[in-house]
């Protein structure tokens, strides 16, 4: 059975990481979810989850009633469609937002992984911004987002816990030690 496998937390937490690591270690076995987005392409960003539209193609789509979910999001417009979160084949991995927990644990065969960074979160972010690239101007206002993702991933908790499991991001070896051997033994992998 495909399972639809959902990280939900804050920027820079290592949500596309570990998506790309999954789909590294079993090739065939995973495919990622497309986040549509009016957000441009970092210096070379080879983005294997987001499909770039520019904002009248993608306010087009919100009228045609084409996305289920659809925000505004730091300055720039992001949305899933049905079909983008329909596994098809394989087990398909997705970037929620922390506040959609709720109504992903609704959807049949669904693991919520909650990225949860430690309290003193900004050290480890930032330098994860950095190093993708990120602008100082960039970061500033990331940081603004990051806590109130932080937040919603506190209240949607039950949600993430409800269909999954909540883990604490603590430096870079939690991805590895923590999150993809409970990912690999939940999908006997």
């Amino acid at each position: 059975m495909n399972r639809t496998i959902m990280f939900a937390g804050p920027s820079a937490v290592g949500k596309t990481f570990i998506a790309d690591e999954l789909m590294r270690r079993y090739p065939g076995e995973f495919e990622q979810a497309k986040l549509y987005t009016t957000r441009l392409p970092r210096d070379g960003e080879i983005a294997t989850d987001r499909i770039f539209l520019s904002e009248e193609e993608f306010e087009k789509k919100r009228k045609d009633g084409d996305f289920i979910v659809a925000e505004e999001f730091g300055g720039n417009w992001y949305g899933f469609t049905e079909e983008s979160i329909t596994p098809k084949g394989k087990h398909l991995l997705v970037n929620i937002w922390p506040w959609l927990a709720e109504q992903f644990s609704k959807l049949d065969h669904v693991l919520i992984i909650g990225m949860m960074p430690r309290e003193d979160w900004e050290q480890l972010l930032v330098a994860r911004m950095k190093s993708r690239g990120d602008t100082p101007e960039t970061i500033e206002k990331r940081k603004k987002l990051i806590q109130k993702d932080i937040n919603d991933l506190v209240d949607q908790r039950q949600y993430v816990e409800k269909s999954g499991k909540m883990f604490s991001i603590y430096d870079d070896q939690a991805i590895p030690e923590d999150i993809i051997p409970w990912i690999e033994e939940k999908l006997n992998l």
